[in-house]
């Protein structure tokens, strides 16, 4: 009768625990995109600014807040700052009409300004702003339009 023999190999545990341990990672990763698909998109909005000289020595600001689809968005809370020696002080704060615009007049002191948009887009509130410099004499339309903001990115792991 023959006999059976048993013999180990040096090493082999940390075999094993090297595949468990990629094992775990995969699943981790599968998981994590698994909730990303379900999770809803996060939006932001992209900010255009444009210039034209007027008659007089304010400034205006106006513009529309619309959503990914071109609609007007009614209500967005339209928030105008002035920066100035490190400090912000607000000017002005506005509710876009039911057609989406805004507008306001600003007599001064000019320079630095910020821009601040947010909407209640239902599960989520989407704020962001935008920085530019206000001299006298000018216009400045803003146009806000809610964009998704989500990006999938598939990261293959190599096999063991």
């Amino acid at each position: 009768m023959r006999a059976l023999t048993v013999t180990a190999t040096r090493g082999a545990h940390r075999s094993l625990f090297k595949d468990a341990m990629l094992t775990l990672a995969s699943l981790a990763i599968l998981v994590v995109a698994g909730l990303s698909i379900f999770a809803p998109p996060r939006m932001s909005f992209a900010m255009d600014v444009s210039i034209q000289a007027i008659s007089g020595d304010s400034a205006v600001i106006y513009g529309t807040v619309v959503d990914a689809s071109d609609r007007p968005v009614r209500g967005a809370t339209v928030v105008i700052v002035r920066e100035m020696n490190g400090e912000s002080v607000q000017v002005a704060a506005l509710a876009t009409a039911p057609d989406g615009t805004f507008r306001t007049v600003l007599p001064g002191p000019f320079g630095e300004h910020r821009v601040l948009v947010s909407a209640d887009m239902g599960s989520r509130v989407v704020r962001d702003s935008q920085r530019f410099v206000v001299e006298g004499g000018h216009a400045y339309g803003v146009r806000a339009e809610l964009v998704n903001r989500d990006y999938f990115v598939f990261l293959p792991i190599s096999t063991y």
